[in-house]
C-alpha cells in the first residue's frame, strides 16, 4: 500500500512537472514568434523569471511582486536589496530584475550616436534624452550643443539640482558652447514629480540662458522638460522669445 501511494505521488510530480515544461514552452513560442507587447504585466515578469528561476513555477512569484510593489514599473525600479528579501527570490533574480532598466537605458544610448545625430524635431530630441532621466530621482539639466546642421555634439549636464536662475552657472554653459563650436542648443530636464508643465523658475532660467547666449551668437532652439512618459516644450509653449 505505501509502495502505491509512493508511485502515485511520484506520477503526480511528473505529471506537474511536464505541464510547466509545457507552459514554459508556450510562453517562449508566443514571445518569439508575436512578442510580448499585448501580454499583462505578470506574464511578462513571468516569462522573464523563467531565466533566473529554472524549475519552479514563476507566475505566483511574478503576482507576488507586482502585488508587493504596486506595479511592473515599480518592480523594475525596486531596489537590488529590497528584491533580494522577496520570498521565492534570492540574489540572481534580484540582480537580473535590476538588470533591466540598466539594459534599457544602454540600448536606448546605442540607438543614436552622439557624433552623428541629427535631429528635426522637438519629438525626436524627447525620445532621446527619456533614458537619460530613466529610474533618477534628482533634476537634471542636460545642454545639448548642435552645429549649423543640426548634428548632436553632445549632452552635457551642467546642473543637478533644482533649475533656477540662482542655480545657473553661466561661465560653466559658454565653455561647452565654445570647446563645441556649437550654433545652437537645447536645454533639457527632468521633473521627478511627474509633472512636465514648466514652473515659473524654469522660465526665468530659461530667459537668463537666452540672454547671455545671444551675445555670442548662439540660439537656444528650445528647453524641454521630461516626466516619465510626457514632456512640455517650451518652444511651442511660446516661452522662448
Amino acid at each position: 500500500m505505501l509502495i502505491l501511494l509512493r508511485k502515485d505521488k511520484i506520477n503526480n510530480m511528473d505529471k506537474n512537472k511536464n505541464l510547466h515544461i509545457g507552459h514554459r514552452e508556450r510562453l517562449r513560442e508566443q514571445a518569439v514568434k508575436q512578442g510580448i507587447d499585448h501580454w499583462p504585466p505578470h506574464q511578462v515578469l513571468e516569462y522573464l523569471l523563467f531565466f533566473g528561476i529554472p524549475q519552479k513555477d514563476t507566475n505566483e512569484i511574478a503576482h507576488r511582486l507586482i502585488n508587493e510593489y504596486g506595479s511592473l514599473i515599480d518592480v523594475f525600479n525596486a531596489s537590488f536589496e529590497s528584491l533580494k528579501q522577496v520570498k521565492g527570490l534570492g540574489n540572481n533574480v534580484a540582480s537580473l530584475i535590476t538588470l533591466i532598466p540598466q539594459l534599457f537605458k544602454y540600448v536606448e544610448n546605442l540607438k543614436v550616436s552622439t557624433q552623428y545625430a541629427t535631429f528635426t524635431n522637438t519629438y525626436q530630441i524627447a525620445q532621446y534624452m527619456r533614458s537619460k532621466f530613466y529610474n533618477v530621482s534628482h533634476e537634471i539639466l542636460y545642454l545639448l550643443t548642435f552645429d549649423s546642421k543640426q548634428h548632436l555634439l553632445s549632452a552635457d549636464i551642467i546642473l543637478e539640482g533644482v533649475v533656477d536662475r540662482v542655480n545657473i552657472d553661466k561661465r560653466k554653459i559658454i565653455e561647452k558652447v565654445i570647446e563645441n563650436k556649437a550654433s545652437s542648443v537645447v536645454l533639457c530636464h527632468n521633473h521627478p514629480s511627474g509633472l512636465s508643465y514648466p514652473s515659473h523658475d524654469d522660465i526665468l532660467a530659461t530667459r537668463k540662458i537666452v540672454s547671455f547666449l545671444s551675445e555670442i551668437d548662439v540660439k537656444v532652439l528650445d528647453h524641454i522638460i521630461i516626466a516619465d512618459l510626457e514632456y512640455s516644450s517650451l518652444m511651442e509653449m511660446e516661452y522662448l522669445e
